[in-house]
């Protein structure tokens, strides 16, 4: 029965979760790509902002321990978010990102938080990358951390032309790497060749 309500677009499934009303992910996606959600927003003292996050801690104090540095944290969170699309932590109902831009959907409970993040994983819309990560040596482990591509930066960072230049130095080596795929080139592929 699942598959032909999957067939008729009633339903929407990825793995065990189960979408029966599919305008549901718009409510889901909304606050990720909310484009009123900007650099300036968050480090101007914007009355909006300062008012969701007292209302958000409100909520949150009654239903948990206080947490003094909680605010801060949300703040570095989410420029984070909107410079890079990196969220930072895991992407479960600890993560105070996602509990601060999911805060209105009452129903989403925060244990499926990370179910959801599995099927924007499949979809190609989350996909775990090692950019605005710590600079790392060569002995320690490659940290990634999930990366919403909606957010990236339209222009690469400048970062990218330091360790990725455009046009080889003189007395350089270089190779090209060339790669067929039979089936035909996947839609997201691009945008995740980007972002790693």
């Amino acid at each position: 029965m699942i598959t032909v309500l999957e067939a008729e677009g009633a339903i929407i499934s990825s793995k065990d979760l189960h979408f029966l009303h599919p305008p549901y992910i718009t409510a889901l996606m909304r606050p990720l790509t909310n484009h009123s959600l900007k650099l300036e927003t968050i480090q101007s003292d914007n009355y909006f902002l300062r008012k969701q996050m007292t209302d958000f801690f409100q909520n949150l104090q009654k239903h948990e321990k206080k947490d003094e540095t909680g605010t801060a944290t949300l703040k570095i969170s989410l420029k984070n978010f909107v410079r890079s699309g990196k969220i930072d932590g895991k992407t479960d109902g600890d993560n105070l990102l996602l509990r601060f831009l999911w805060f209105h959907l009452k129903e989403f409970q925060p244990e499926n938080y990370s179910k959801v993040f599995e099927m924007f994983r499949e979809q190609g819309i989350v996909i775990d990358s090692t950019i605005g990560g710590k600079e790392q040596n060569a002995s320690s482990p490659i940290e990634k951390h999930p990366i919403f591509i909606f957010r990236l930066l339209e222009r690469p960072a400048d970062v990218v032309e330091t360790k990725w230049q455009t046009k080889c130095q003189e007395n350089t080596n270089y190779f090209e790497l060339r790669i067929e795929l039979q089936a035909g080139c996947p839609d997201s592929l691009a945008v995740t060749f980007a972002a790693k």
